[in-house]
């Protein structure tokens, strides 16, 4: 059998190999994950593709289109609350949940942080994930986390920075990649 693809589509390293390429380790899952026990973890991770590092609910703010998207903007339209998880393979999903004893949210999108430049806590409550040109990332997402804001910052930029050195490590041909 075929092994899961790596950070940028390629093969997956070589145990080891990305920590012998000082890629910062991934976080371990927040206990915000323990809280969140009733969701069907199994069916939202693919059996078991990814494991859950953080959980919670942010406000979106939602994608600008439309011709009335900037009277949605100033009237505070534009905002979603979203169930979000962040995965151990670095990419962040939200679900719509419709109560808090949802045990499998309804999917609504995700971002893989290889493709971001940045994220940007310093005005925190709101986060900002920067699109990285270079890598196609389309929009800019803007985030607010009513608690836990610095815990969300933290997990997120131990995640992407961890993820942006490991698509680096395989896409300049590092230890691991698989021609």
């Amino acid at each position: 059998a075929e092994a899961a693809a790596g950070p940028t589509g390629d093969a997956p390293p070589a145990p080891g190999a990305l920590a012998a390429a000082s890629v910062p380790p991934l976080p371990e899952a927040s206990p915000a994950v323990a809280q969140w026990r009733g969701i069907n973890w199994a069916a939202l991770t693919a059996g078991g593709g990814w494991t859950p590092l953080h959980c919670g609910f942010l406000s979106k703010q939602g994608a600008p289109h439309g011709p009335l998207a900037a009277l949605r903007s100033m009237a505070g339209l534009d905002w979603h609350e979203r169930f979000f998880a962040l995965g151990s393979d670095g990419r962040l999903r939200y679900y719509r949940m419709w109560s808090p004893r949802d045990t499998t949210p309804e999917a609504k999108g995700g971002v893989d942080l290889a493709d971001y430049a940045a994220v940007d806590a310093s005005q925190a409550p709101r986060l900002v994930l920067r699109p990285d040109p270079a890598r196609g990332a389309g929009r800019e997402y803007v985030l607010e986390a009513g608690h836990g804001a610095q815990v969300w910052a933290d997990m997120l930029t131990a995640v992407h920075a961890h993820r942006r050195a490991a698509a680096a490590v395989l896409a300049g041909g590092g230890p691991g990649r698989r021609r």
